[in-house]
C-alpha cells in the first residue's frame, strides 16, 4: 500500500517522530549548509526491529533565490512544498543585503533618476555577484495596499536598471511597510541582496 503525503506534512511527521525517538526506521543525516535528510520506512516491524516496506527520503532543496523547499521522492513521484514560517512567509537563507539605498537616492516617484543610475552602476562594479534579489520598502503614510504597490514598482525600476547593465535578477519583491528597517535605516528604501 502506498502512502500519499505532502512534503511539509512528511517533514513535520518525520521531525516529530525523530525528535521523540518513537518510530523505528528513521535516520537523520546532516548535509552541508544545514540541510538535513530524513529517511523513514513505511511498513510493519519485523522481529529484531527492522522495518519492512517502502523507504521514503525527505530533504530540503535550496532554490536559486536561497529559499527552502521540502522535497520527497518515492522513486515514482516527487513532492515539493515551500518551507514557510509561522506567518506564511518563505524561509530563505539570503544573509544580509549587500546594498541598501534610500529611495530618494535612486528614484523620483517610481522612476529611476540619472544620479540613481550612476549609483547603481557603481554598486554593480563594487559588488559582482551571480545574481541579485531586489526588494522595495515603503513606509510612507499611505494604505497598506498602496505601500505594497509603490514598493514593488520601485523595486522593478531598480531591477530593470540592474538588468540592463548586465546583472542577473533572481527576484523582485515589494514589502511595503511590512519589514521596517533597523535603527538609522530609512523606511523608504530599496535593498539589494547579492547571491553568492
Amino acid at each position: 500500500m502506498k502512502l500519499a503525503i505532502t512534503a511539509s506534512a512528511a517533514a513535520a511527521v518525520i521531525g516529530a517522530a525523530a525528535a521523540a525517538h518513537e518510530m523505528d526506521g528513521i535516520s537523520h543525516h546532516h548535509m552541508p549548509g544545514g540541510a538535513g535528510v530524513y529517511t523513514f520506512a513505511q511498513g510493519t516491524a519485523a522481529p529484531g526491529g527492522a522495518v519492512q516496506g517502502e523507504r521514503y527520503t525527505a530533504t530540503v532543496w535550496i532554490d536559486p533565490d536561497g529559499c527552502e523547499h521540502w522535497i520527497m521522492d518515492d522513486g515514482l513521484e516527487g513532492y515539493m512544498s515551500p518551507h514557510l514560517d509561522r506567518e506564511g512567509r518563505p524561509v530563505c537563507r539570503r544573509g544580509g543585503a549587500c546594498g541598501s539605498f534610500a529611495t530618494a537616492q535612486l528614484l523620483q516617484g517610481s522612476g529611476l533618476t540619472q544620479a540613481g543610475a550612476a549609483r547603481l552602476q557603481a554598486f554593480l562594479a563594487a559588488n559582482p555577484s551571480r545574481g541579485y534579489v531586489v526588494t522595495g520598502h515603503s513606509a510612507s503614510g499611505r494604505s497598506d495596499g498602496a505601500r505594497m504597490d509603490l514598493s514593488l514598482r520601485q523595486a522593478n525600476a531598480v531591477a530593470a536598471a540592474l538588468s540592463s547593465a548586465g546583472a542577473r535578477i533572481a527576484g523582485v519583491r515589494g514589502q511595503g511597510g511590512r519589514a521596517p528597517g533597523t535603527r538609522g535605516e530609512p523606511g523608504d528604501r530599496v535593498e539589494i541582496v547579492c547571491l553568492r
